[in-house]
C-alpha cells in the first residue's frame, strides 16, 4: 500500500515564507528559535535537527558551559543563564518559538533548593 504524500503549500505572512506540508506545522524558517540546554545531550540533538531543517538557531549557554557538543554548528550562541533575567531577555530577543531543554537532572545534591531553582524558577523566568 503506497502512502500518498499531501502537497506542499506555500503561504507569505510579513514577508515570512511558511511551507506547509506532511510533518511540517507551518513554522517559517526565517524566524529565529532559541535552544536552551544545547550543551547537554537532548539541547544539543534538538539544535542540531533544527539547523539540519533549515532553521535560524539561537542557544543559551553558561559562560563555565563545556561547548563540545555544539562544534562545527551553525548557531547563535548567547551567554548567559536562567538565573539571569538580564540574559534571558537578551536571548529571547527576535526569537519566535522556544525548545527549553535546559535541565538540573542531578539524583541528589546537598541542597536540593539548586535543582528546584534551575527547574522550576529557571522556567518561570524564561517564560517572563
Amino acid at each position: 500500500m503506497a502512502i500518498k504524500r499531501q502537497p506542499r503549500l506555500e503561504s507569505s505572512h510579513h514577508g515570512h515564507s511558511f511551507h506547509f506540508g506532511a510533518g511540517e506545522r507551518g513554522f517559517p524558517h526565517s524566524m529565529t528559535t532559541l535552544v536552551t540546554g544545547a550543551t547537554g545531550f537532548v539541547g544539543s540533538h534538538v539544535a542540531r535537527q533544527l539547523v539540519a531543517g533549515g532553521h535560524r538557531v539561537r542557544v543559551l549557554v553558561r559562560p563555565s558551559s563545556n561547548l563540545r557538543a555544539l562544534e562545527g554548528l551553525g548557531v547563535e550562541r548567547v551567554e548567559g543563564d536562567l538565573a539571569d533575567l538580564v540574559s534571558l531577555d537578551r536571548a529571547m530577543r527576535g526569537v519566535r518559538r522556544v525548545f527549553h531543554a535546559a535541565a538540573d537532572y542531578r539524583l541528589w545534591t546537598r541542597n536540593p533548593n539548586e535543582i528546584y531553582a534551575t527547574n522550576v524558577e529557571g522556567t518561570r523566568r524564561l517564560f517572563e
